[in-house]
């Protein structure tokens, strides 16, 4: 199942419960600019990329960098997601005033797993319509996409993995 489109959407595919836990795992990746983004072989725990997903939405309007719109999508990546790593983060000051990097820009998060051990993905709001997806593949340190999109069309995508998933396992918090 594809919620979106080929120009940014998530895919999921097969449903399986996880021996003797009662969790559901699924097969999920990331379309981006026709790239198909993760490892279909790996299985992720639904809820938790729905918690990582509710996390992201609900950071909506903290995501607003206009001073990246031309900005090179190196550049970009190393502020918005590289940066991250590079210092120490007081996690008790992030809150929904003032969250952190990875909650406001960070995808990869959502695909756990399937995504994180290949794939840096980051979005940003460069317009009150637009917002920029970048995604760089780890094994050669290479921008694989570099899309621009409409960003009530991203949140679209989001909200109906969200309404699915809570569909599959019951409200997630």
């Amino acid at each position: 199942m594809i919620f979106g489109s080929s120009l940014f959407g998530i895919e999921v595919g097969e449903l399986t419960p996880e021996a003797g836990t009662g969790t559901t795992l699924i097969q999920f990746r990331f379309i981006v600019d026709d790239h198909e983004i993760g490892d279909w072989e790996d299985r992720i725990r639904l809820r938790d990329s729905l918690h990582y997903t509710k996390a992201f939405l609900d950071c909506k309007g903290n995501r607003m960098r206009t001073d990246l719109a031309g900005a090179d999508s190196d550049d970009v990546f190393k502020k918005l997601y590289e940066d991250f790593y590079d210092y120490e983060y007081d996690y008790s000051s992030a809150s929904l005033q003032n969250p952190n990097l990875r909650d406001r820009f960070h995808l990869d998060d959502i695909g756990l797993g399937a995504i994180s051990d290949r794939f840096g993905l980051l979005i940003v709001e460069i317009s009150k319509e637009d917002s920029r997806i970048i995604v760089k593949k780890f094994a050669d340190s290479v921008i694989v996409a570099d899309q621009r999109i409409r960003s009530v069309d991203v949140d679209k995508v989001f909200q109906e993995y969200l309404k699915w998933g809570a569909s599959q396992i019951g409200n997630v918090t």
